[in-house]
């Protein structure tokens, strides 16, 4: 009776307590239902260029601060969710060029003794050592320029002191989309999570403006000696994009150790000036024969020059191309016997990957040169799959240094005439200086040369990225000097002389023959 009564008595005053915990379980609960997701949060991020104009070469600053999930609830919970890694994606038409200043090689970089003349820029992180502390780097960290390894188009790097850790950065561009340049970290360290960041790049390394940044290095991280002017000459390492459309954003995303992701986009200043911009590109083609009424290849070369000048925005990004081969050029009908061509799928556009494409589909070699890349990366022609409305179709493709190259041109026969237009529209905002291609020759070539010997001329047309430039032309001539297989060129009247003979195998009365 006793042990009831004190039950009855304790009930009244727990009912009071179990309340304020459920209530408090429902307040955890709804807030973690409204909590960010985990990962490292992207608490602040802030960029900036010093010159908008296009083509210029502007230096840039990137900053940010990540958030992670120490609970407060909990003492010295981990930060096992801190940042692991981070990509940068630039607008398209953005060029870093990783070739145009001194390189550092890995063993230098191993023992701290990178050349002065390899820095293109500083970096400052900022780690966590415990739950209220905080490890500042005191001066910022010379980047290098490092010598990429094989398969990658540039790699810049710094080393963290104290604890003598290197962070990579990975350059490559976006070929599954717009070939935009990304700048990709990976593997920060876990056991110091990173709480804040901040890097500056220089447009022209060399330039005196950063002498006082420029580090001598020691041989030990973070104690680097100060103020040297550089040894190379001055050459653009950044240029701006040459369109002044947009808006555009430079994007920055994280992904913490339990995978958690956060992206975060800031404002692109408008790209001013366009309309101040060079642009003057050329082209050539000739038929692989000089012999009229043929079957002929094709040697194409378009140049587009880019100055590389510290001091002068580079000139417009070429667009677009549209060739008017001269009437009487025309497709041949033989060419198509025993090729194949290539699928949108196995060609593996939209994709980062390497073009796939049959080797009975492929009709020419390529080789494309560009301001960003240290050479020419090889490639090969390929016969495209036939759209509804567009038959005639023909894929670029080229490979090298951790870039896949997959662009997609068209020919237009004239109905009444068999005169051929080839256009290669929408072509990556990125600093062509040569593209050389051969379309194999041969009784099977997929050209027909004019059927009488003269000069015909070859008309190009070319758009600019730049906004606010007109597109320009150009007239090219080539030669055909003889009739087919070296015989006297033909007469205003095409040969025609068919003859006919049919005889049996056996002269047998009766036999089957």
């Amino acid at each position: 009776m006793v042990e009831a009564t004190s039950k009855r008595a304790i009930a009244p005053r727990l009912f009071p307590v179990l309340l304020i915990v459920a209530l408090l379980g429902s307040l955890l609960v709804a807030a973690a239902a409204n909590a960010e997701p985990e990962g490292a949060r992207i608490k602040s991020y802030q960029f900036t260029r010093s010159t908008d104009q296009a083509g210029g070469h502007p230096d840039i600053a990137l900053q940010f601060e990540v958030g992670t999930r120490a609970d407060p609830f909990i003492p010295d919970s981990c930060y096992c969710n801190s940042i692991k890694d981070a990509l940068v994606e630039f607008p398209a038409g953005f060029i870093g060029n990783p070739h145009s200043v001194p390189e550092c090689t890995t063993a230098q970089f191993a023992l701290n003794r990178c050349p002065i003349d390899a820095q293109v820029g500083t970096a400052k992180p900022t780690v966590i050592y415990s739950d209220e502390g905080e490890i500042p780097v005191g001066n910022p960290l010379p980047l290098y320029n490092l010598v990429p390894p094989p398969g990658e188009a540039g790699v810049v790097a710094f080393t963290a002191p104290l604890i003598n850790f290197p962070v990579y950065t990975v350059l490559s561009a976006r070929t599954g989309s717009d070939y935009g340049l990304n700048a990709e970290v990976k593997g920060i360290l876990s056991y110091l999570p990173l709480k804040a960041f901040k890097q500056a790049v220089w447009g022209v390394p060399a330039s005196p403006i950063h002498d006082n940044e420029r580090a001598r290095s020691t041989g030990t991280p973070g104690l680097e000696k100060l103020g040297n002017p550089s040894n190379s000459p001055e050459r653009p390492y950044l240029s701006n994009p040459t369109s002044c459309a947009g808006p555009l954003g430079v994007t920055l995303t994280t992904v913490a150790y339990d995978h958690g992701v956060h992206s975060a986009t800031y404002p692109w200043s408008p790209t001013i000036g366009c309309d101040q911009l060079n642009f003057n590109p050329s082209q050539s083609a000739n038929p692989t024969t000089e012999a009229a009424d043929s079957a002929s290849g094709l040697d194409v070369d378009l140049k587009v020059p880019q100055n590389d000048s510290p001091s002068t925005p580079s000139d417009s990004e070429i667009k677009g191309v549209t060739v008017t081969l001269p009437e009487g050029f025309s497709i041949n009908s033989n060419a198509a016997d025993g090729k194949t061509s290539c699928s949108d799928v196995q060609a593996r556009f939209g994709t980062e990957e390497e073009a796939q494409c049959p080797d009975f589909a492929k009709v020419g070699t390529l080789s494309i040169d560009s301001w960003a890349l240290p050479s020419p990366i090889a490639g090969a022609l390929y016969l495209g799959e036939p759209l509804p409305g567009d038959r005639y179709r023909v894929f670029l493709t080229a490979d090298g240094y951790g870039v896949h190259v997959k662009q997609a041109g068209s020919a237009y026969p004239d109905p009444s005439t068999g005169q051929l237009t080839v256009k290669f529209e929408n072509l990556p905002q990125s600093p062509l200086t040569e593209v050389t291609m051969h379309f194999f020759g041969s009784e099977r070539g997929l050209l027909a040369t004019p059927t009488q010997c003269g000069t015909y001329p070859v008309v190009s047309e070319f758009e600019p990225w730049a906004t606010g430039l007109a597109n320009q032309t150009s007239t090219q001539f080539f030669k055909i000097t003889s009739g087919p297989n070296g015989s006297p060129c033909p007469g205003p009247t095409r040969p025609f002389s068919p003859g006919f003979r049919a005889v049996g195998q056996s002269n047998g009365a009766g036999a089957h023959s």
